[in-house]
């Protein structure tokens, strides 16, 4: 059984891209992050995320 409690440290990657739609300031916001951790708990976190403003 793999162990999901504890602390970890490791490497982290964010990307993002943002789209304006029209001349009212409405966009929309696509952000993807990755965590990889290198101690002994070797934790791997995938986040997606979508932003809305209109």
């Amino acid at each position: 059984m793999k162990n999901v409690g504890g602390t970890t440290f490791g490497y982290a990657a964010n990307a993002g891209v943002r789209f304006a739609m029209g001349d009212m300031g409405n966009n929309i916001e696509i952000k993807a992050s990755y965590f990889k951790g290198v101690n002994e708990n070797k934790m791997d976190l995938i986040g997606i995320a979508g932003i809305f403003n209109f």
